[in-house]
């Protein structure tokens, strides 16, 4: 099922592990990297909310 209730809990589970959420726009795919000392996960922001709560959960497998 895929709701925005969904995608909530997958930003805080990823927050809790100490990672910013940005929502940009471009062309490219989802990711992770550190950005002056900061834990930061980019999401594309015209991804479907399918696409995103998809690249969520990838994220936090990779994360794990």
């Amino acid at each position: 099922m895929h709701s925005r209730v969904v995608l909530k809990k997958l930003e805080e589970t990823i927050a809790s592990k100490g990672y910013a959420i940005r929502y940009e726009k471009g062309n490219f795919t989802a990711g992770y990297c550190l950005l002056h000392n900061r834990k930061v996960v980019i999401i594309n922001r015209f991804f479907t909310l399918k696409g995103k709560i998809e690249c969520l959960k990838n994220l936090i497998r990779q994360l794990a």
